[in-house]
């Protein structure tokens, strides 16, 4: 029961974002970020994933945007059953395929942002997608096969992504400890 209950409260909020989404681009007249962890299962609200998210990738993605001059009008943070979920408002008339290929750039060039999950939205919330771009599906943390497949078809324990995950967050918690 409880387990369904879990499921139910990250239902509603993933809607809420919707309605949050509709409301800023409406607002902005403009596209948008998201950026959210990519965790299976129903616990998204462990402290060392927040930790995680709000030290490491929230500045990292900050510095991301900078360095490709990608300006944005608004940024909204969520906290909820969902984990953190970042919403940002990009400028009217962006370039969305170039921003989802800057953003999928950057996804690969770590474990630590294969994590995250970056989704653009141009100003009609219409996704921009991989196939979009001719960009296969995103790969498996733990083989090499489409994430997709290897979900629908339950080929890794979920306990197994959780390990993979949190040693990816740990040592680049380590690192980051490290660096200051």
């Amino acid at each position: 029961m409880l387990e369904v209950k879990k499921i139910n409260s990250i239902l509603f909020d993933r809607e809420q974002h919707y309605l949050l989404q509709q409301q800023l681009v409406r607002t902005y007249d403009a596209g948008i970020i998201t950026v959210s962890l990519n965790i299976p299962g129903t616990n998204k609200q462990l402290p060392r994933y927040h930790q995680f998210f709000q030290a490491i990738i929230k500045p990292r993605i900050l510095q991301f945007l900078q360095k490709n001059n990608i300006n944005y009008q608004n940024m909204q943070q969520i906290y909820d059953h969902t984990g953190d979920y970042l919403i940002i408002v990009l400028p009217t008339n962006s370039n969305y395929l170039n921003i989802k290929q800057l953003l999928l750039n950057f996804e690969t060039t770590s474990q630590t942002y294969q994590l995250l999950d970056f989704d653009v939205y141009n100003q009609e919330l219409q996704t921009i997608s991989r196939n979009d771009l001719n960009v296969e599906m995103r790969k498996c943390y733990l083989c090499s096969s489409p994430a997709k497949l290897c979900a629908r078809g339950k080929v890794h324990l979920v306990s197994e992504l959780l390990c993979y995950i949190d040693n990816v967050i740990e040592k680049e918690i380590e690192q980051n400890v490290r660096v200051k």
